[in-house]
């Protein structure tokens, strides 16, 4: 009976590590290697450009085809927080930067929420919160944003913050919880449905940090007496 307990544990802690938090400051020359690139162009990209920043350059996603959408290699089990803090200035309508979480993993080209901060056609400057179909976009004109998808049970939110303290709402949504085959990540791009054309200018999108913490519901139902 206590060999069932301990290999019961053991898995628990093991699942523990495969989902483990995740803070990347991109503080080095070289690329994290808990982060995949997405039909990468290493020409739109770079840890050097602004040291102790990730810069993303926004490139047209003709095709709809996302250039250099970053996603985090490890998948998200049980409640999720994403955050992460950018400095951009969106001011042509089309421009995006964006951090996302998705339902059906992003290999399928399916982002199921974003939280952004870009310039869309008829609608200008802001931030934005995109879940499935419905969005929503709130005036914003800093140059500098912070961005946080959660999840509390079958419920996302999406949220945005001037300075790291104060939290707004964009939307939010009833979904199903998160399965362990998701992703998160971040990206930037020249979107067309946003009203991008081949010749908008690219800006830059610098990602100041970014940070995934997970909860695992789970342990309250672990046997304690060893």
């Amino acid at each position: 009976m206590k060999r069932i307990m301990w290999i019961t544990v053991l898995m628990v802690l093991m699942a523990a590590a495969a989902y483990a938090n995740f803070l990347d400051e991109f503080n080095s020359s070289v690329l994290n290697p808990g982060w995949r690139i997405g039909w990468e162009d290493p020409a739109h990209w770079s840890l050097t450009a602004r040291p102790g920043f990730l810069r993303i350059i926004t490139k047209y996603a003709g095709g709809d085809t996302v250039w250099n959408t970053f996603f985090h290699r490890e998948g998200i089990a049980g409640n999720v927080e994403i955050t992460a803090k950018i400095i951009a200035r969106p001011v042509l309508q089309g421009q995006c930067t964006f951090i996302h979480a998705d339902y059906d993993s992003f290999s399928q080209q399916r982002p199921y929420v974003i939280a952004g901060f870009g310039n869309i056609a008829g609608y200008g400057e802001g931030v934005l919160g995109w879940i499935d179909t419905d969005m929503i976009l709130i005036q914003y004109v800093d140059s500098l944003v912070y961005l946080r998808i959660r999840t509390n049970g079958d419920t996302v939110f999406t949220e945005y913050s001037p300075d790291n303290s104060t939290w707004l709402p964009l939307n939010s949504a009833w979904s199903p919880p998160f399965t362990e085959h998701q992703q998160s990540g971040l990206g930037a791009m020249n979107y067309p449905a946003f009203g991008a054309t081949p010749g908008t200018p690219e800006i830059n999108a610098d990602f100041d940090w970014a940070r995934k913490l997970t909860c695992h519901t789970f342990y309250s139902f672990i046997p304690l007496n060893l």
